[in-house]
């Protein structure tokens, strides 16, 4: 419970209570003076999912006055638009955009992380071939496309091979039989083909080429079909 007014308690949303917080420091400077002097150093992590009254609590704290360098915080930012997923939360890209745009005008750098360490130079090379034409850079609403480059450690790697196998493989399951062609081949019959060849593979890796068990891993869009999975496997 919070008060509104003399002797009145209500409840508030997250939602208030932001918009609340955003309005105090707007209009009280002496407020957002004694927040500022308790901060040395401010880190804002996932900063691509901040909406626009998130936004003006940090532009409240971190830009008192344009003109006036003297009580600026030290601010740290980490985001990646790509990863901005929270719309229906009312994550703002386009408040994420001027933000920093605002940052880099008060001086701020903008420093891209570009360094895999996870992947191989051939899967990070079929990311940027299949997603370099997707991403249409639009402010506010998408970035560019960002390519990665692989750590040191892995950028002679060439990747699984074994078994003729290749680091990216794309399959199309599709019933030979089917009197409207592969590309007509019900989901349930592409699915559980999909399945069999899947299973039968990982058995053979494990078999004849002495791939562990533990270093295989199945990813699913969803749990809908893994009955499927789990039957073949």
């Amino acid at each position: 419970p919070v008060s509104f007014g003399r002797n009145e308690l209500k409840s508030a949303t997250f939602d208030q209570l932001l918009s609340g917080a955003a309005r105090l420091l707007a209009t009280r400077p002496e407020i957002a003076h004694t927040v500022r002097r308790g901060i040395d150093q401010l880190l804002i992590d996932e900063f691509q999912d901040t909406d626009r009254e998130q936004c003006a609590i940090l532009a409240a704290l971190a830009f008192p006055n344009d003109s006036d360098t003297s009580e600026r915080l030290g601010l740290f930012l980490v985001g990646d638009p790509k990863q901005s997923i929270y719309g229906w939360r009312n994550a703002d890209l386009a408040a994420y955009d001027d933000f920093v745009s605002r940052a880099v005008a008060a001086g701020g750098e903008v420093l891209v992380l570009s360094q895999n360490f996870r992947s191989v130079p051939a899967v990070l090379d079929e990311v940027a071939r299949s997603l370099d034409a997707s991403f249409v850079e639009k402010r506010g609403v998408q970035p560019a496309f960002q390519p990665l480059v692989p750590s040191l450690e892995n950028a002679e790697r060439s990747g699984f091979l074994l078994g003729g196998r290749r680091p990216i493989e794309r399959w199309v399951s599709w019933r030979e039989d089917s009197d409207l062609g592969g590309a007509q081949t019900p989901v349930t019959a592409a699915l559980e083909i999909e399945a069999s060849a899947l299973a039968r593979d990982l058995r053979e890796l494990h078999d004849e080429h002495g791939v562990a068990w533990k270093s295989f891993g199945l990813l699913l869009r969803g749990f809908a079909q893994v009955e499927t999975y789990l039957e073949a496997l």
